[in-house]
């Protein structure tokens, strides 16, 4: 069985390579659904009988690493020095994730997917099926587990 949580957050990126607005350094109100995979539990007597997980606990995970990755963030791509650099020095390290890819929607979704992964399976015990994320409200990026590379 599937189940989802909604979560959102606001974050800034740039598209350094872009040859259009998103070039410049902006910000989105981003939507992210986190769905896990799993097995309804059978066990009598057990707190999360009939649950597949307990969503507050999902809750809680996943708000952890948003609120420390994401929430109010400034995802820089590590070869776009003369951005990084300066939110490093401005923000004192703080709120600025810096990472590996150009901060697309569709890396970044991968990204959260990779992170998540582990960290769901290793606390909740149920498998990470797929993360949606919106940057807009009418378009987002999907990443399944079928398209895990482990990154």
């Amino acid at each position: 069985m599937l189940v989802t949580k909604e979560f959102s957050f606001a974050m800034g990126h740039r598209l350094p390579n872009y040859d259009g607005l998103c070039r410049r350094n902006h910000g989105h109100e981003y939507l992210l659904h986190v769905t896990v995979k799993g097995e309804v539990s059978t066990s009598v007597g057990d707190p999360k009988e009939g649950m597949v997980v307990d969503f507050a606990d999902l809750k809680t995970l996943v708000k952890d690493f948003i609120d420390k990755k994401l929430d109010h963030c400034s995802m820089i791509y590590e070869e776009d020095t003369i951005l990084k650099n300066a939110l490093l020095e401005v923000q004192e390290g703080k709120g600025v994730t810096v990472v590996p890819f150009i901060p697309t929607a569709e890396n970044m979704a991968e990204w959260v997917f990779n992170n998540l992964s582990d960290l769901i399976s290793d606390n909740l015990g149920v498998e990470l099926y797929s993360v949606k994320l919106w940057e807009t409200p009418t378009s987002y990026v999907e990443f399944k587990a079928s398209e895990y590379k482990n990154n």
